[in-house]
This record gives C-alpha cells, structure tokens and sequence, in this order.
C-alpha cells in the first residue's frame, strides 16, 4: 500500500537515508523512500514529498508519529495519507515554487539572516517585478547554472518558468518562482 508523506521540513536527502536506515522501525520491513526532489546543499526545503511501499496495513496516526519520533529536530513530518498506488511523489508532482527572501529593512533582522539576503540599498518594486517578467516562459537558462562534473550527462538547459511574482513580506520582499522543473545547483 502505497503511503505518501508530505510537507518535510529540512533536506530530503537527509531523510531518504535517515528513513532507508531506520525504516525498519515502522513497519518491521525494509521501506524503500522514494522523494519528489532534491535540494542543493544549504538549501532550505519545505512542504517536501515523498513516499513509500508497504504492504503491513500501517496505522497513520502511529506511524505519524513514530517517523517524527525518529528524525532529527530540524526534520520534521508535517502529514501522512495513504495515496492510489499509482502515486509517485517525483513523477506526480506538478511542480516546484522557490521562495527567495529579500530582506529591505534599513537594519538586518538577526533572526531571519540565515533566510533572506539582506538588500544594503533601496530597491525599486517595480523594476525587481518587471525584471522577474522577463523569466516567465521557455529559455534557455545555462547561464545561470553550475558546470556538471558527470561529463557523459548532458542537461538540458531550457526550462520554463509558469510565475514570477514579487510579494510583499514583514521586512521585504519575496520573489516567488514556480515551474515543473529546475537545473542542477541554479
């Protein structure tokens, strides 16, 4: 029976070898993990998915909270629900939004330093949201993205960007970024 776990907190690739190892504990059997992505190292990963074959019945609520139980303290499992067997959290999925924080106040904020990029000048609204236009739609984005070591594997540069917005938060500005699918380390 297929389960699906959603919104992790942290990196998921943490949790697919935390889960892979310690799985055992759930259900009394080797769980394979499969996620919906992955982050580049120092990222921030929120509402993560990711899921998992069994075929014990699992109580949710138990197994809620045991996964909880089990995982670091910077990783957490926000819901649990089982899913149609077809379900596959990375081939399912339709799409991945990236949030980045800006933050505009005159001062750095010493509790959000990690989380947003601090702005030392005025920003102009207008021309950062008429810049993120220019994303929206196909292009070619190998500008924008790290060489790959694997010289056998060609990516394909062009992506496409379905939103871009600019929303006001406490302090700043969030740029909004969604699309099914981004490059490796961009």
């Amino acid at each position: 029976v297929p389960r699906a776990v959603g919104n992790v907190l942290s990196q998921l690739r943490m949790l697919q070898v935390h889960l892979a190892y310690d799985g055992t504990k759930i259900s009394r059997e080797q769980l394979g993990v499969m996620g919906a992505g992955r982050t580049d190292s120092g990222v921030h990963a929120s509402d993560q998915v990711f899921h998992f074959y069994t075929e014990k019945p699992l109580c949710l609520e138990r197994t809620f909270a045991s996964l909880n139980g089990m995982l670091p303290f910077d990783i957490r499992v926000k819901t649990i629900t089982e899913v149609p067997r077809d379900f596959h959290a990375r081939f399912s999925s339709l799409g991945k939004i990236y949030h980045y924080r800006i933050n505009t106040d005159p001062v750095m904020d010493p509790f959000t330093r990690h989380y947003r990029y601090f702005m030392r000048w005025p920003m102009d609204e207008a021309l950062v949201r008429q810049g993120c236009e220019q994303f929206i739609g196909e292009h070619d984005f190998s500008a924008y993205a790290n060489k790959t070591s694997d010289k056998d594997k060609k990516r394909n540069p062009i992506r496409r960007v379905d939103r871009f917005d600019v929303v006001p938060i406490d302090g700043g500005l969030q740029l909004e970024v969604q699309g099914p699918g981004f490059l490796y380390k961009q």
